[in-house]
């Protein structure tokens, strides 16, 4: 989805620059522990290969999720479409996740940090990741 956001197409009418997107970060276990609803699946959500589990297997998501692809720098072409499916994995949470869950930001650059700064966000929380962003 981070990548067409950037680049447009799909449903995004107009990308948006890496500066503008802003990763929130938060505390998997803190979900787990609470009484939030969420579910985690294996690959993309559209995708009919891909499965959802709910908390009954949350113990067997670091072996559910395919964590090779979900890491891979490349996955286009169709000799790696079930790559990319499970590079997609997602962790979904039903309710609004509390504000004490987020444990800090990753953004594109400086500038960026800056700004998030600005917003009130100690600047310690917020980390410059250049490489998450395509």
């Amino acid at each position: 989805m981070l990548y067409v956001i950037q680049q447009g197409g799909n449903f995004v009418e107009k990308a948006s620059k890496p500066e503008d997107l802003v990763y929130v970060v938060c505390s998997v276990q803190s979900i787990v522990n609470s009484e939030l609803t969420y579910y985690f699946s294996d690959g993309h959500a559209t995708d009919f290969l891909t499965s959802f589990y709910n908390k009954d297997k949350i113990m067997e998501l670091p072996q559910i999720v395919d964590w090779t692809a979900v890491k891979t720098p490349y996955w286009g072409g169709n000799d790696n479409l079930n790559i990319k499916r499970k590079k997609q994995a997602e962790f979904l949470v039903m309710e609004d996740i509390p504000s004490n869950f987020i444990v800090g930001y990753g953004c594109y650059n400086d500038s960026s940090k800056q700004a998030l700064i600005g917003f009130g966000i100690d600047g310690q929380l917020v980390k410059v990741i250049p490489n998450a962003y395509y």
